[in-house]
C-alpha cells in the first residue's frame, strides 16, 4: 500500500465557492446520496455519491478537472475526497454544506421564510 496514501487537503467552503465561480476547471462535487442532493445542494454543483466513488469513477469523471468536494456530513466529504485522491484526481475537501453561506437549490432551501 505504499504510495497509495495521499494527504487530503481542505479548503473553506465559502472561499472555495468563489474560486469555483472564477475557474471553469473546478467542479463542485456533492458526495451525498441522490435523494439528499435533490433535497438541497449548492447551486451549479454536481452529484456523485460516496458509494460509487471507486475505480469505476475514472470513467465518469474528468481526470484533468479539479474537484471541490462537500456533503451534508464532513466525514462523507472527507472520505469521498480521499477516494478521489487515491484514484489520481485532484480533490479538495470542503467539509459540510451546513457552513455554506451562498446560493442553494433543491426541494428544501434553507433560510426560507415561514408562513404565518
Amino acid at each position: 500500500m505504499f504510495g497509495l496514501t495521499k494527504k487530503v487537503e481542505s479548503k473553506d467552503i465559502n472561499e472555495a465557492y468563489q474560486e469555483f465561480l472564477d475557474n471553469p476547471d473546478i467542479i463542485l462535487l456533492n458526495a451525498d446520496e441522490y435523494r439528499d442532493f435533490e433535497t438541497l445542494h449548492i447551486v451549479d454543483s454536481q452529484n456523485l455519491p460516496l458509494r460509487v466513488i471507486n475505480s469505476d469513477a475514472k470513467s465518469l469523471l474528468d481526470q484533468d478537472a479539479i474537484y471541490y468536494v462537500y456533503a451534508i456530513l464532513e466525514g462523507t466529504a472527507f472520505e469521498a475526497c480521499r477516494r478521489l485522491a487515491r484514484l489520481g484526481f485532484t480533490a479538495y475537501n470542503l467539509g459540510s454544506q451546513q457552513y455554506f453561506k451562498g446560493p442553494e437549490e433543491g426541494l428544501k432551501k434553507k433560510n426560507r421564510k415561514r408562513r404565518k
